[in-house]
């Protein structure tokens, strides 16, 4: 974690702190046994004696200088917590002060004392979890880790292994970030294209204000600046099975540039299906020996190793010329990055060895794979980021009283002498009166009073347009652009009848309005189809008129008014004269229409000010560059 540069006297220890610290002071107390220990683990270590000789003098220069410190300001923190395969505790057990990066000497060393404190306390440590950085993959080679030999001899055990994972959410970022600096990467199965991604957010864009199939992709997520790179939710949704079933549906309706994105979408299927594999956070989704994941993730592992195999022997074996008639040689052919690719490989394979001995020799059932990476991790940085306001990078004063903290205390806990208990605390922060009860309410009938206007006089009105002569449509174009799209409308209505279903009170009359059989799907349930996995509802065609009838009104307000306080009550009014089509029985018609239009039409609310928010964060984005192009800043 990136810390500001600063130091203060420790009158305890009469000392000027915040100057590099790798904890030389602790190992001493440890003792002359301790320190045997350690050096008996590196001479252990499967690497050429170079190698165990620069980390022994490094451990020599630290001893010889311990009253010395390194005159470096320190503007790293590294942390190392410790994490069990079950339950929810995670503990952070030590932090130490770097220059930069720690290089992977020192981590291997610090990793290896951690290691053998741990295993010494009664805590049994099977695998080391580290994100993708060139330091963290040097330090594995120290250990002996490659493609064909993913773990090590466990330095407390011979007779045990110590698997060796990277970090899965940082190797998402870097296949994400990979893609965009490349635009094209080959794969088997034909090019993964950039642009693909940019011809789908071409498409969603004809919606400005409308339902998009694709609503999570953004520009960002394509042209990411410096920070937005290691954000792992931009990663997620950049390869989430919903771009690939719009790539699919967009094709379906025509657009030429998304002809040839059988390989993208491929490709986001696959990393969505690795995803799940590898971040699994509840037992129905964990790993066991015969689940569908287990053995997805064992066939994926074995067909990379052979494609990895195969691209090396290639390597090596084949020289070409280029036009210029200069002898080159040709690259691995990798997907992805060396760095990414080895992740990947190892990670997949320790992984599938980890579950498959914590099972059979450890008594677990099942094994959540979210435990194997560094969420926890991220959340305790993000928690100190928080402890101190507006300012991300404290000092490392700072910082060292913070981690103390939240190693130890509860994050709610009254002060010392104070006149409050903690149950008291609790009650006050999370039973708070809410001042706005009696206004809440009142809106509340208001919406109710007006859905009961809306239907009764809507089934007086004359019939509309029939619904198929207008899905027969591609679009239904509202005005300044905007339209209706009728496959995003259908898979959303298709949500809406899977949830409506709490309103039928029961009645198999009512839940049968709500859906259709699949045999009865129509075109524009296109999406539903490429998207389902057997359990996505395709929406009777009575829902879909319904949901049209809301959706374009909203659209109309939505382009002929701003956004204020009291929107939904504009579209309301605009609800008046139309015909709204009633769903379900007799009996039940009128509660089950009003209780789907008021679902739906929160639900469109959220989506309404979402996407204003989206369009302020991009209007300040360019006004800051603006001013930063004046040197008004």
């Amino acid at each position: 974690m990136k810390l500001t540069k600063g130091v203060h006297f420790d009158a305890s220890t009469l000392q000027v702190q915040g100057f590099k610290d790798l904890g030389e002071e602790a190992e001493e107390a440890l003792g002359d046994d301790f320190r045997d220990t350690v050096e008996e683990a590196i001479e252990s270590l499967p690497i050429d004696p170079k190698a165990k000789t620069r980390i022994q003098r490094r451990q020599q220069a630290q001893l010889k200088t311990k009253n010395e410190k390194d005159r470096n300001l320190g503007d790293h923190a590294l942390v190392i917590s410790f994490q069990p395969f079950r339950g929810k505790w995670v503990q952070a057990i030590a932090c130490f002060l770097t220059r930069g990066n720690a290089t992977d000497s020192e981590l291997t060393k610090l990793i290896l004392e951690a290691i053998i404190l741990l295993e010494q306390s009664g805590l049994l440590v099977d695998g080391v979890v580290t994100d993708g950085a060139s330091w963290n993959r040097t330090m594995w080679t120290k250990f002996g880790v490659s493609k064909e030999n993913c773990s090590a001899i466990h330095p407390c055990n011979p007779d045990r292994k110590l698997y060796f994972i990277s970090d899965f959410p940082h190797l998402m970022k870097c296949m994400r970030n990979c893609l965009c600096t490349k635009k094209i990467i080959q794969t088997p199965k034909g090019d993964v294209q950039l642009g693909h991604w940019e011809a789908v957010l071409e498409a969603d864009k004809l919606h400005k204000i409308g339902l998009r199939e694709a609503h999570k992709l953004t520009n960002d997520h394509l042209h990411p600046d410096p920070w937005q790179k290691m954000n792992v939710a931009m990663a997620w949704q950049f390869w989430s099975a919903s771009v690939g079933a719009a790539m699919e549906s967009y094709r379906f309706q025509g657009f030429e540039k998304l002809s040839d994105c059988d390989a993208s979408k491929e490709m986001c299927l696959l990393i969505k299906s690795l995803a799940d594999a590898m971040n699994s956070n509840r037992p129905q989704t964990a790993l066991r020996l015969d689940s569908t994941n287990f053995k997805w993730a064992d066939k994926k592992l074995n067909k990379k190793l052979q494609e990895a195999e195969k691209a090396r022997v290639h390597h090596l074996n084949a020289q070409g010329k280029n036009p210029r008639g200069k002898v080159v040689k040709y690259q691995e052919n990798f997907i992805f990055s060396d760095s990414t690719d080895i992740g990947l490989i190892v990670s997949l394979k320790n992984t599938l060895e980890l579950v498959q001995f914590l099972i059979k020799k450890c008594g677990f059932v099942f094994v959540m794979t979210a435990r194997l990476n560094q969420d926890a991790l991220e959340r305790f940085f993000g928690l100190v980021r928080q402890s101190c306001g507006g300012n991300t990078h404290p000092e490392p004063r700072v910082f060292a009283q913070l981690f103390r903290l939240l190693s130890i205390y509860s994050l709610i806990k009254p002060c010392r002498g104070s006149n409050i208990t903690g149950g008291e605390m609790v009650k006050t922060l999370f039973n708070l009166e809410d001042l706005k009860e009696k206004n809440k309410k009142e809106r509340q009938k208001l919406l109710s009073d007006k859905l009961d206007e809306i239907i009764i006089k809507g089934q007086n009105l004359e019939e509309i347009t029939d619904l198929m002569e207008v899905v027969q449509k591609d679009h239904d174009y509202i005005g300044d652009g905007e339209a209706v799209d009728q496959f995003a409308l259908s898979y959303v209505t298709g949500f809406v009848a899977r949830h409506s279903k709490r309103y039928t009170a029961g009645c198999k009359e009512c839940t049968t309005c709500l859906k259709k059989e699949e045999k009865d799907k129509t075109d524009v349930d296109m999406l539903i189809t490429t998207k389902s996995k057997g359990y996505l509802t395709y929406p009777s065609d009575a829902l879909v008129e319904l949901t049209h009838t809301l959706e374009k009104n909203i659209l109309k307000t939505a382009v002929n008014s701003e956004l204020e306080e009291n929107i939904l009550f504009l579209v309301l009014e605009g609800l008046e004269n139309s015909k709204v089509k009633t769903i379900g029985c007799e009996e039940h018609k009128h509660e089950l229409t009003k209780s789907i239009m008021k679902f739906y039409l929160i639900m469109r609310m959220h989506f309404l000010t979402r996407k204003w928010n989206e369009n302020t964060k991009k209007d300040k984005k360019q006004q800051k560059a603006l001013r930063k192009q004046a040197h008004i800043t």
